[in-house]
């Protein structure tokens, strides 16, 4: 495979996302850790879990595009839900939680602070060799192929760049 620049590509996802402050960083990671319960996430656990006031929480939820509610709980959160939406899903433990992408159910593991056994049925994501990965790479121009371990590395840098403190401190 072709050498990518991983601290390069991290720095230009991270650039993508919302600049967070360290308040932000705590409820974002502190939301991520009560969907991995399995169940939609109440603002007012999530604001205890982070050590911020509900009305934090729910402005800074507001402000930010990727927040999927049901019953006034959070069931999804930038890239992972409760709910079975995708083909890509995650085994924690005794629970299943579902992604929106292939890679997200590589990184999101992470800000859980957990192992998980990650699962796809979509092919187009995770190729069985590195010929299938450059065949879909020649019919779709822009895209990039990273190996497993390339793309884990990079999802543990863009954590890190987005969250940091946070993902040490989290309960």
């Amino acid at each position: 495979m072709d050498a990518i620049d991983l601290g390069a590509l991290a720095d230009r996802f991270v650039a993508c996302f919302p600049k967070l402050n360290a308040e932000g960083r705590r409820v974002f990671v502190a939301l991520y850790r009560e969907l991995s319960l399995g169940e939609p996430a109440p603002a007012q656990q999530v604001a205890r879990r982070a050590g911020v006031s509900l009305h934090q929480v729910n402005a800074l939820l507001d402000a930010v595009p990727a927040v999927y509610r049901e019953e006034g709980t959070v069931i999804g959160f930038w890239g992972l839900t409760v709910r079975p939406l995708s083909k890509h899903r995650f085994h924690t433990g005794d629970r299943t939680l579902y992604t929106r992408c292939a890679w997200d159910a590589l990184f999101i593991p992470m800000i859980l602070g957990k192992t998980a056994y990650v699962e796809s049925e979509d092919a187009l994501h995770f190729f069985a060799s590195e010929a299938s990965g450059r065949a879909w790479i020649t019919k779709h121009p822009g895209a990039m192929l990273l190996s497993l371990e390339d793309a884990f590395e990079l999802g543990r840098r863009t954590n890190q760049m987005r969250y940091g403190e946070a993902l040490m401190n989290a309960s």
